[in-house]
């Protein structure tokens, strides 16, 4: 077979494979689908001939054990527990707790779907937060439904047996609570475990499904970095789908880059620290600003875009980070670069890894005097206040770093992923083209001009930049771990830049 027979197949199949699954693959993309079923051909035992395969998915003539094979060579899943966890505390004092008030002296039930939730953390991630914030966990009719197109995924979930890797974003708590060692793994105890249901599920077949009664009444429904990978007709199909599965003013939660996607109309969207949620309420169409609310300080936040920068850690002596503490916030508080900075300070690196952004926020203001003049205090202080929701300070004491040094690029950086959650694209746009002065080669500032140019409307010009940053990707192997990305491989990025151009 020539190689344009080849192709003319690949783009057939394409067409297939997204009806079929939702999963579509953008031209610049077509080779990696192709060597994708030229893999599962052989594996299939069909000698490389791709057209056959490509029959059978048409015509539904796969065994289970051949769709299971087509499917897991298909999907690539990369997630860890507690990821996110600016929405997740969100979430959880938003959302998860007037429900849980609202219903504790009545009726004592809780759906929750995490769609596409791939290996499982992110179900168990739920299963732990409900734990922590419900004492009387045993009385309550609660119901976590996980499901996921992919069998292999779904097996491993229900085992509950993770590696290092699934935990680089969780409190070393909550490891020791609800996990034991088994050898080099950590395996989930059983009373999480048992919380959740994990069933198999296309979120796009017309064809009815044995799960469809589990989906009614859903409380709050999780599908992130799922409709990103979608054609727009199958998007909109999902989100169709989940509209009709929530209760009424149920919440549906997507990832910040999914956002922009024009398919959640029958949606009301409501912003919250930066971060838009979809709500099913029939009366209310407009975007509502709540006042952010009080975050959950037991887990331990990840290092977003927002708030990460390079540190050199101190050894020293930690203590346990006090909880909910309410920082003296003085915002006459202007830093210079006039003294040293003491040893002592340093050690505070300890307590916002912890997650303890009060007791760094406390210390710095009530030491102020002897802390002045160190730009990594000043930024961590900046990074606190931003994990809490306090953008406007957050946003102060950035434009105090940029004027401390108007070389370095992570504050132009930080300053404009503030300015994007506070929803002033437009200076957003501005203070990333400075940094991208500074350095023309800094991926993720690419990347987040092309998300800010998406949300202003400019498509061709978030075009560009995705392909900027796509290009700048090539430099990075796929396991690498990208700076100031809160956690994201380069492999994650390229899956997500691919889905975009």
């Amino acid at each position: 077979m020539t190689e344009s027979q080849h192709h003319q197949i690949t783009e057939q199949a394409n067409k297939i494979i997204t009806e079929k699954f939702g999963i579509s693959f953008t031209p610049e993309n077509l080779n990696n689908l192709q060597k994708l079923l030229l893999n599962t051909a052989r594996e299939l035992g069909f000698h490389k001939d791709i057209g056959f395969l490509t029959n059978l998915i048409e015509y539904d003539n796969l065994t289970p054990l051949q769709s299971e094979i087509l499917i897991s060579n298909l999907t690539v899943g990369e997630t860890f527990f507690f990821r996110d966890m600016l929405t997740l505390n969100t979430v959880g004092d938003h959302i998860l707790k007037p429900l849980i008030e609202s219903r504790r002296d009545t009726v004592k039930t809780l759906r929750i779907w995490s769609a596409a939730c791939c290996s499982g953390e992110e179900p168990y991630t739920l299963a732990i937060m409900l734990k922590e914030l419900i004492p009387d966990i045993n009385q309550w009719d609660l119901k976590i439904l996980a499901t996921d197109l992919n069998p292999k995924f779904l097996e491993k979930a229900k085992k509950g047996i993770y590696t290092s890797w699934s935990f680089r974003n969780t409190n070393h708590e909550i490891t020791e609570k609800y996990f034991h060692k088994k050898g080099n793994s950590l395996e989930l105890i059983p009373e999480i475990r048992n919380m959740v249901n994990f069933r198999p599920l296309n979120l796009v077949s017309d064809k009815p499904e044995a799960n469809n009664h589990l989906l009614l009444q859903q409380d709050v429904i999780f599908c992130r970095n799922v409709l990103m990978y979608f054609a727009p007709d199958q998007a909109l199909k999902v989100s169709e789908k989940i509209f009709s599965s929530l209760s009424e003013s149920g919440w549906l939660v997507i990832s910040p880059v999914e956002s922009s996607i024009p398919v959640f109309s029958a949606f009301s969207s409501v912003m919250l620290n930066g971060i838009t949620l979809f709500q099913k309420n029939l009366h209310q169409k407009t975007s509502e600003e709540k006042t952010p609310p009080k975050l959950n300080f037991f887990f331990k936040p990840a290092l977003s875009p927002l708030v990460r920068t390079t540190l050199t850690k101190t050894p020293g002596k930690t203590t346990k980070p006090p909880v909910g503490i309410k920082p003296k916030v003085e915002p006459d508080y202007k830093p210079t670069l006039k003294k040293p900075v003491p040893e002592p300070a340093m050690n505070l690196l300890d307590e916002f890894n912890r997650g303890n952004y009060t007791g760094v926020i406390e210390f710095l203001l009530k030491n102020k005097d002897s802390v002045q003049g160190g730009k990594e205090q000043v930024s961590l202080l900046a990074r606190s206040y931003a994990n809490l929701g306090q953008l406007q300070r957050a946003r102060e004491l950035m434009g105090d770093l940029i004027k401390m040094d108007k070389t370095d690029i992570s504050p132009y950086y930080f300053q404009a992923t503030i300015l994007q959650e506070m929803n002033l694209l437009e200076e957003a746009e501005e203070t990333l083209r400075k940094a991208l002065y500074l350095d023309p080669g800094h991926l993720l500032s690419h990347f987040l001009l092309g998300n800010i140019s998406g949300k202003m409307g400019k498509q061709h010009k978030a075009k560009k930049y995705y392909l900027n940053a796509r290009e700048l990707l090539n430099d990075h192997k796929d396991e690498e771990v990208l700076h100031e990305s809160e956690g994201m491989t380069a492999g994650r990025l390229k899956e997500i830049l691919d889905s975009l151009i």
